[in-house]
């Protein structure tokens, strides 16, 4: 499985999130880590998470645009429905 690093959750009105890149959800799954710090310094998941690939494409899907001419579809995936595996 691959590992994505997420800098910043998405801070949905309480329900907070992470974006993931379709092209990123190669085979049954992937494993993310959220780098978020809070002001003091600690990490606010500090653990590591697991996602299927079922479940990823089951969340909403959010287009970005990069340039002119290329856009980025994103799934929208709670972190409440992401499996901690350490």
């Amino acid at each position: 499985m691959n590992v994505i690093k997420i800098k910043t959750p998405i801070w949905n009105g309480g329900n907070r999130c992470v974006g993931i890149a379709e092209y990123k959800l190669i085979g049954a799954g992937v494993y993310i880590d959220i780098l978020y710090r809070n002001k003091t310094g600690e990490k606010t998941y500090p653990n590591r998470f697991r996602l299927d690939r079922s479940v990823a494409m089951e969340c909403p899907v959010k287009t970005i645009r990069i340039s002119s001419s290329r856009h980025l579809r994103l799934r929208i995936v709670p972190i409440d429905s992401m499996e901690i595996i350490i």
